[in-house]
């Protein structure tokens, strides 16, 4: 059972592209965790640009979802220019698209303009909170791979009156890379409009952006800090926000995604 960095190395084949297959345990329902793919997505990208260049924003389109046998991402760079990259990713499958990816890396540049990102609100402890158990046939099944502790918000599936959740998550294992890293835990917690939802129903991602604020280098196996809520939700679709904080407060990631829930079939 491969760990998030584990399941991200895939095998060479040809120039910028990599072919590979998507555990088990990383399955949702009738897709593969988004953060996983997304993941390969940007590791494909990132071979295709100068290291140096740290990733600044990640733009994903989940086209259709996967069936069982191997997938295959290609990367292109689409321009390099004096301080800024930018670069495109798909990955298939049977020559049909699973999802389309752009991302944007960018050096530092000299600047006397500085906006300090805000601060994590003040909340319990981890070790106060509710520790979400992974539940065979219940939770999806990637989330064995990760820590959850709940601060607050209602629980999927309990008609709760408001779209929100709030927690912890954190990798069970190191991953290196920060930015992977940080796609791994920032697709991590069911959408903030499942409370609402009076009974089971599946929601899916449509498109995600992701902004990197920082990237800082500590332990991945940290406790982050993530605040969802759904901003938007009319006939099916919902446009939802999150922040997600570093392990010392500070606000490291934006996420903003539209997604569709199947709550009336």
């Amino acid at each position: 059972m491969p760990d998030f960095q584990s399941a991200l190395s895939w095998t060479p084949d040809g120039e910028n592209a990599w072919t590979g297959l998507i555990d088990e345990s990383w399955r949702q329902g009738r897709a593969a965790y988004g953060g996983l793919l997304a993941g390969h997505a940007l590791k494909a990208m990132q071979a295709t640009v100068d290291p140096n260049r740290p990733t600044r924003s990640l733009q994903v389109v989940f086209v259709a979802p996967l069936k069982e046998g191997p997938l295959r991402v290609e990367s292109t760079l689409l321009r390099e220019g004096r301080s800024v990259s930018l670069a495109q990713a798909q990955i298939t499958q049977d020559g049909r698209l699973i999802l389309t990816a752009s991302a944007t890396f960018g050096a530092d540049r000299p600047s006397d303009i500085e906006v300090e990102p805000e601060q994590a609100p003040s909340f319990k402890s981890p070790e106060q909170c509710i520790a979400m158990p992974f539940l065979p046939g219940i939770t999806p099944a990637f989330t064995q791979h990760l820590d959850y502790r709940w601060i607050e918000g209602g629980f999927p599936y309990t008609g709760h009156p408001t779209p929100g959740i709030t927690g912890y998550c954190r990798h069970k294992t190191p991953v290196d890379d920060a930015a992977l890293a940080l796609v791994g835990l920032a697709d991590a917690w069911p959408s903030p409009i499942l409370p609402m939802a009076k009974g089971p129903a599946p929601a899916s991602s449509v498109t995600w952006n992701l902004q990197f604020l920082s990237l800082p280098q500590v332990p991945t196996q940290a406790w982050w800090t993530f605040v969802y809520k759904a901003d938007h939700a009319h006939a099916g679709m919902s446009t939802i926000t999150g922040k997600l904080y570093a392990p010392d407060g500070s606000l490291a990631a934006i996420s903003t995604q539209l997604a569709v829930v199947f709550d009336k079939r």
